[in-house]
């Protein structure tokens, strides 16, 4: 999986970030990624409001610095080119598989890099 998203071979419907307004978009004061979100898909003529489901996907920033609200754009604006492999291994793949592999012997490097490569069945043996 982290191979084929470093080669961007993921769709982006698999990269999808779902977040519901709360409230309506000119309401908020904190600019999370979800609302910087919903306001680009405003100003590119679609209708959101409170309780609308914003689908938005991380993208590659002009400079690895920029904050993630920044790169986070609706989905029907990316192509699948733009996404950040980088954010989505850092921050969605590995969180969500860090205490399996560790538990397995594998560190978040081993995955990152490939260096171990066992099979579960020498697990078992």
């Amino acid at each position: 999986m982290v191979e084929e998203i470093k080669e961007g071979k993921i769709p982006l419907e698999d990269l999808v970030i779902h977040t519901q307004i709360t409230k309506n978009p000119e309401d908020y004061v904190q600019m999370a990624p979800h609302v910087l979100a919903a306001k680009r898909a405003i100003e590119n003529g679609r209708k959101i409001s409170r309780g609308s489901i914003i689908r938005y996907v991380i993208v590659k920033g002009k400079d690895r610095k920029d904050p993630i609200s920044k790169r986070a754009i609706p989905l029907e604006d990316v192509d699948v080119s733009d996404y950040d492999p980088t954010y989505y291994i850092e921050n969605q793949v590995l969180p969500a598989v860090s205490r399996i592999v560790e538990a397995l012997g594998y560190s978040k490097e081993d995955i990152l890099h490939k260096e171990k490569q066992v099979s579960l069945d020498s697990y078992f043996s």
